[in-house]
Protein backbone atom coordinates (compact mmCIF):
# COMPACT_ATOMS: atom_id res chain seq x y z
CA UNK A 1 0.00 0.00 0.00
CA UNK A 2 2.08 3.04 -1.34
CA UNK A 3 -0.01 5.59 -2.29
CA UNK A 4 0.99 9.20 -3.13
CA UNK A 5 -1.95 11.25 -1.94
CA UNK A 6 -1.36 15.01 -1.73
CA UNK A 7 0.19 17.58 0.06
CA UNK A 8 -0.24 17.96 3.78
CA UNK A 9 -1.47 20.62 5.63
CA UNK A 10 0.05 22.12 8.70
CA UNK A 11 -3.43 22.72 10.53
CA UNK A 12 -6.07 20.77 9.55
CA UNK A 13 -8.77 19.96 11.96
CA UNK A 14 -11.80 18.40 10.48
CA UNK A 15 -13.21 16.31 13.17
CA UNK A 16 -13.68 13.17 11.09
CA UNK A 17 -9.97 13.56 9.91
CA UNK A 18 -8.17 14.43 12.68
CA UNK A 19 -4.17 14.10 12.26
CA UNK A 20 -1.66 12.95 14.62
CA UNK A 21 2.35 13.10 14.42
CA UNK A 22 4.57 10.66 15.65
CA UNK A 23 7.81 11.47 17.92
CA UNK A 24 10.06 12.68 14.64
CA UNK A 25 7.12 14.00 12.71
CA UNK A 26 8.22 11.55 9.86
CA UNK A 27 4.68 9.73 9.94
CA UNK A 28 1.10 10.73 10.96
CA UNK A 29 -2.17 8.57 11.75
CA UNK A 30 -5.64 10.31 10.38
CA UNK A 31 -8.69 8.82 12.24
CA UNK A 32 -11.98 8.96 10.96
CA UNK A 33 -15.52 8.65 12.86
CA UNK A 34 -16.27 5.40 11.80
CA UNK A 35 -13.32 4.37 13.59
CA UNK A 36 -10.60 3.65 10.90
CA UNK A 37 -6.87 4.65 11.10
CA UNK A 38 -4.82 5.58 8.24
CA UNK A 39 -0.89 5.62 8.71
CA UNK A 40 1.00 8.50 6.24
CA UNK A 41 4.70 8.29 5.74
CA UNK A 42 5.80 12.22 5.28
CA UNK A 43 7.89 13.07 2.22
CA UNK A 44 9.72 16.37 1.48
CA UNK A 45 9.78 16.55 -2.91
CA UNK A 46 10.15 19.09 -4.74
CA UNK A 47 10.14 21.68 -1.70
CA UNK A 48 6.54 20.01 -1.20
CA UNK A 49 5.64 17.95 1.82
CA UNK A 50 3.95 14.90 0.17
CA UNK A 51 2.28 12.02 2.45
CA UNK A 52 2.20 8.87 1.33
CA UNK A 53 -0.30 5.53 2.67
CA UNK A 54 1.21 3.21 4.31
CA UNK A 55 -1.02 1.61 6.36
CA UNK A 56 -4.63 1.43 7.13
CA UNK A 57 -6.57 -0.72 9.88
CA UNK A 58 -10.17 -0.39 11.53
CA UNK A 59 -9.33 -0.08 15.41
CA UNK A 60 -12.72 0.87 16.38
CA UNK A 61 -16.79 0.75 16.22
CA UNK A 62 -17.28 4.32 15.89
CA UNK A 63 -15.73 7.51 16.79
CA UNK A 64 -11.90 7.19 17.73
CA UNK A 65 -11.54 10.05 20.18
CA UNK A 66 -7.96 10.04 21.09
CA UNK A 67 -4.54 8.41 19.30
CA UNK A 68 -0.96 8.38 20.58
CA UNK A 69 2.33 7.35 19.71
CA UNK A 70 4.88 6.00 21.96
CA UNK A 71 8.22 7.63 21.89
CA UNK A 72 10.27 5.03 19.55
CA UNK A 73 12.84 4.91 22.12
CA UNK A 74 10.20 1.88 23.29
CA UNK A 75 8.48 -0.46 20.77
CA UNK A 76 6.52 0.87 17.92
CA UNK A 77 3.16 1.41 19.64
CA UNK A 78 0.27 3.38 18.77
CA UNK A 79 -2.66 3.50 21.71
CA UNK A 80 -6.42 4.48 20.19
CA UNK A 81 -9.41 4.95 22.70
CA UNK A 82 -13.10 5.17 21.01
CA UNK A 83 -16.81 5.44 21.66
CA UNK A 84 -16.97 1.81 22.29
CA UNK A 85 -15.41 2.41 25.81
CA UNK A 86 -11.92 0.61 24.73
CA UNK A 87 -8.46 1.65 24.89
CA UNK A 88 -6.20 -0.24 22.82
CA UNK A 89 -2.73 -1.11 22.10
CA UNK A 90 -1.22 -1.48 18.62
CA UNK A 91 2.20 -2.22 17.60
CA UNK A 92 3.47 -2.16 13.97
CA UNK A 93 4.82 -5.50 12.17
CA UNK A 94 6.16 -5.13 8.33
CA UNK A 95 3.78 -1.97 8.27
CA UNK A 96 0.90 -4.09 9.43
CA UNK A 97 -0.30 -3.12 12.72
CA UNK A 98 -1.73 -5.57 15.32
CA UNK A 99 -3.36 -4.86 18.55
CA UNK A 100 -1.22 -6.05 21.30
CA UNK A 101 -3.55 -5.10 24.29
CA UNK A 102 -7.36 -4.51 24.42
CA UNK A 103 -8.68 -2.79 27.57
CA UNK A 104 -12.50 -2.56 27.95
CA UNK A 105 -13.46 0.41 30.03
CA UNK A 106 -15.92 -0.26 32.63
CA UNK A 107 -16.54 3.00 34.12
CA UNK A 108 -16.39 5.68 31.81
CA UNK A 109 -15.61 7.07 28.48
CA UNK A 110 -12.32 8.22 27.73
CA UNK A 111 -11.61 11.76 26.37
CA UNK A 112 -8.03 11.90 25.83
CA UNK A 113 -4.87 9.42 26.15
CA UNK A 114 -1.31 10.47 26.08
CA UNK A 115 1.69 8.17 26.42
CA UNK A 116 4.60 9.63 28.71
CA UNK A 117 7.68 11.10 26.91
CA UNK A 118 10.29 9.19 29.52
CA UNK A 119 8.47 5.94 30.32
CA UNK A 120 6.31 3.17 29.12
CA UNK A 121 3.48 5.04 30.99
CA UNK A 122 -0.01 6.18 29.46
CA UNK A 123 -1.93 8.51 30.50
CA UNK A 124 -6.21 8.44 30.07
CA UNK A 125 -8.51 11.45 31.02
CA UNK A 126 -12.10 10.46 31.51
CA UNK A 127 -15.43 11.84 31.04
CA UNK A 128 -16.30 11.08 34.75
CA UNK A 129 -13.03 13.18 36.21
CA UNK A 130 -11.08 10.14 36.74
CA UNK A 131 -7.25 10.47 35.94
CA UNK A 132 -5.75 6.82 34.98
CA UNK A 133 -1.99 6.06 34.33
CA UNK A 134 -1.16 2.52 32.91
CA UNK A 135 2.60 1.35 33.18
CA UNK A 136 4.50 -1.44 31.80
CA UNK A 137 3.86 -4.44 29.19
CA UNK A 138 1.50 -5.81 32.01
CA UNK A 139 -0.55 -2.36 31.28
CA UNK A 140 -0.69 -1.99 35.43
CA UNK A 141 -3.58 0.31 35.93
CA UNK A 142 -3.50 3.24 39.42
CA UNK A 143 -6.28 6.12 39.16
CA UNK A 144 -7.39 8.81 40.95
CA UNK A 145 -10.24 10.85 41.42
CA UNK A 146 -8.86 14.40 39.51
CA UNK A 147 -12.13 15.93 39.55
CA UNK A 148 -15.27 15.55 40.49
CA UNK A 149 -17.45 15.98 37.17
CA UNK A 150 -15.51 15.87 33.94
CA UNK A 151 -11.47 15.78 32.77
CA UNK A 152 -10.75 16.86 29.42
CA UNK A 153 -7.43 17.57 28.57
CA UNK A 154 -3.80 16.58 29.48
CA UNK A 155 -0.54 17.16 28.91
CA UNK A 156 3.20 15.56 29.76
CA UNK A 157 5.65 17.31 30.91
CA UNK A 158 9.03 16.18 28.48
CA UNK A 159 11.24 15.26 30.84
CA UNK A 160 14.05 13.08 31.02
CA UNK A 161 13.59 12.25 34.69
CA UNK A 162 10.52 13.47 36.12
CA UNK A 163 6.69 12.42 35.27
CA UNK A 164 4.66 15.33 35.68
CA UNK A 165 0.89 15.61 34.06
CA UNK A 166 -1.07 18.82 33.49
CA UNK A 167 -4.90 18.32 33.33
CA UNK A 168 -7.86 20.48 32.53
CA UNK A 169 -11.40 19.46 33.96
CA UNK A 170 -14.45 20.45 35.76
CA UNK A 171 -14.85 20.36 39.50
CA UNK A 172 -18.17 21.91 41.63
CA UNK A 173 -18.71 23.22 38.41
CA UNK A 174 -15.60 25.39 38.20
CA UNK A 175 -12.45 25.02 35.51
CA UNK A 176 -9.41 23.99 37.45
CA UNK A 177 -6.20 23.15 35.55
CA UNK A 178 -4.23 20.66 38.11
CA UNK A 179 -0.48 19.58 37.59
CA UNK A 180 0.12 15.85 39.01
CA UNK A 181 3.39 14.03 40.04
CA UNK A 182 3.42 10.62 39.34
CA UNK A 183 5.20 8.78 41.29
CA UNK A 184 6.19 5.30 40.42
CA UNK A 185 8.45 3.11 42.24
CA UNK A 186 6.98 -0.07 44.13
CA UNK A 187 3.82 1.46 44.37
CA UNK A 188 2.28 4.08 41.90
CA UNK A 189 1.20 7.73 43.60
CA UNK A 190 -0.57 10.43 41.60
CA UNK A 191 0.01 13.50 43.44
CA UNK A 192 -1.87 16.91 43.26
CA UNK A 193 1.14 19.64 43.68
CA UNK A 194 -0.73 22.98 41.66
CA UNK A 195 -3.98 24.29 40.98
CA UNK A 196 -5.22 26.91 38.93
CA UNK A 197 -8.79 28.04 38.16
CA UNK A 198 -9.91 29.60 34.51
CA UNK A 199 -13.06 31.16 33.74
CA UNK A 200 -14.52 29.37 31.11
CA UNK A 201 -14.02 25.17 30.62
CA UNK A 202 -10.06 24.29 29.20
CA UNK A 203 -9.86 23.33 25.77
CA UNK A 204 -6.16 22.80 26.10
CA UNK A 205 -2.69 22.28 27.92
CA UNK A 206 0.40 22.07 27.29
CA UNK A 207 4.13 22.13 28.64
CA UNK A 208 6.47 23.65 26.76
CA UNK A 209 9.43 21.66 26.79
CA UNK A 210 11.72 21.80 30.01
CA UNK A 211 14.65 23.79 29.11
CA UNK A 212 15.53 24.90 33.05
CA UNK A 213 15.63 22.42 35.95
CA UNK A 214 12.77 23.14 38.57
CA UNK A 215 10.86 25.42 36.26
CA UNK A 216 8.04 24.78 34.01
CA UNK A 217 6.21 26.72 31.31
CA UNK A 218 2.39 25.80 31.16
CA UNK A 219 0.30 26.89 28.15
CA UNK A 220 -3.30 26.90 28.49
CA UNK A 221 -6.39 27.67 26.15
CA UNK A 222 -9.91 28.72 27.49
CA UNK A 223 -12.59 30.31 25.85
CA UNK A 224 -10.84 33.34 23.45
CA UNK A 225 -8.12 33.12 26.25
CA UNK A 226 -4.58 31.65 26.65
CA UNK A 227 -2.68 31.82 29.58
CA UNK A 228 1.27 31.84 30.29
CA UNK A 229 2.05 29.99 33.20
CA UNK A 230 5.87 30.20 34.39
CA UNK A 231 6.08 28.28 37.26
CA UNK A 232 9.06 27.18 40.19
CA UNK A 233 9.11 23.77 41.67
CA UNK A 234 11.40 21.77 43.62
CA UNK A 235 12.34 18.23 41.78
CA UNK A 236 11.35 16.69 45.11
CA UNK A 237 7.92 18.44 45.69
CA UNK A 238 8.85 19.11 49.18
CA UNK A 239 8.21 23.31 48.69
CA UNK A 240 4.93 23.64 46.92
CA UNK A 241 4.67 24.77 43.33
CA UNK A 242 4.42 28.86 42.89
CA UNK A 243 3.42 30.54 40.06
CA UNK A 244 6.28 33.10 39.44
CA UNK A 245 4.97 34.99 35.59
CA UNK A 246 1.88 35.27 34.34
CA UNK A 247 1.23 36.42 30.46
CA UNK A 248 -2.43 36.02 29.27
CA UNK A 249 -3.50 36.53 25.69
CA UNK A 250 -6.54 37.66 24.11
CA UNK A 251 -7.58 35.79 20.79
CA UNK A 252 -9.70 36.20 18.08
CA UNK A 253 -11.05 32.82 18.23
CA UNK A 254 -11.03 29.80 20.15
CA UNK A 255 -7.62 27.77 20.06
CA UNK A 256 -8.26 24.61 18.21
CA UNK A 257 -4.05 23.19 19.03
CA UNK A 258 -1.02 24.56 20.84
CA UNK A 259 2.60 23.58 19.86
CA UNK A 260 5.82 25.01 21.26
CA UNK A 261 9.01 24.58 19.70
CA UNK A 262 12.06 22.67 20.58
CA UNK A 263 13.33 25.15 22.92
CA UNK A 264 10.53 26.66 24.30
CA UNK A 265 10.90 30.29 22.83
CA UNK A 266 7.96 29.95 19.99
CA UNK A 267 4.76 29.09 20.90
CA UNK A 268 2.04 28.55 17.39
CA UNK A 269 -1.46 28.62 18.15
CA UNK A 270 -3.93 26.75 15.55
CA UNK A 271 -7.29 28.60 15.13
CA UNK A 272 -9.50 26.35 12.02
CA UNK A 273 -8.01 28.32 9.41
CA UNK A 274 -5.00 30.19 10.41
CA UNK A 275 -2.33 29.58 12.49
CA UNK A 276 -0.58 33.05 15.00
CA UNK A 277 2.95 32.30 15.51
CA UNK A 278 4.69 34.06 19.20
CA UNK A 279 7.89 34.56 20.03
CA UNK A 280 9.77 35.11 23.57
CA UNK A 281 11.19 38.43 23.69
CA UNK A 282 14.10 39.34 26.32
CA UNK A 283 11.44 39.92 28.89
CA UNK A 284 10.41 36.64 28.49
CA UNK A 285 7.04 37.84 27.28
CA UNK A 286 5.19 36.52 23.95
CA UNK A 287 4.57 38.65 21.45
CA UNK A 288 2.63 37.68 18.14
CA UNK A 289 4.97 37.75 14.96
CA UNK A 290 3.53 39.94 12.24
Amino acid sequence: MNKLISQVSDFSFDPEFEIYADYYHKKIAQVTNQGSVRIFELINKNNKQIKRLIAEFQAHQGQIISLSWLSPKYENLIATCGLDNKIKIWKEQANQWKIEKQILLSHSQANIIQWADNKFILAAGYNNGYLEVIEGQEYKVTNTNAYNQSLFCLDWLKSEQEQIIATGGISDNQSIVKIWNVLSDQQTIIDKVYEYQCLQKIRHVKFAPQIFNQELQLAISYGNFLDILTLNYNTEFIKPVTLQKKQQIQLNNVCQKISWSILGNELTIYFDNQMHQFYQSEENEYLKQN
